[in-house]
């Protein structure tokens, strides 16, 4: 689900972003590279704040599926 929602936004973004920018450009302007940087920077800064926040929106359940891959081991001042 977090994987379809973001593609759908980063070329969601990406498309409207890129059209925009090369109807400032003028005709024949469709392979513009600064468009098609600044495009691909705008659309991967606003999908990655979108579904970091997704990620984010749950603390507890974010930290359960971290240690599921990185266990943590406790270590106590007695055994020092």
């Amino acid at each position: 689900m977090r994987d379809t929602l973001g593609t759908g936004l980063y070329f969601m973004t990406y498309e409207s972003s890129k059209q925009l920018l090369t109807t400032f450009g003028g005709a024949g302007s469709h392979s513009n590279p600064f468009a098609v940087l600044v495009a691909g920077g705008l659309c991967g800064i606003v999908s990655w704040a979108m579904i970091c926040k997704l990620l984010l929106s749950n603390p507890k359940a974010f930290v359960t599926r971290w240690r599921q891959f990185f266990p943590v081991r406790s270590t106590s001042a007695a055994s020092n």
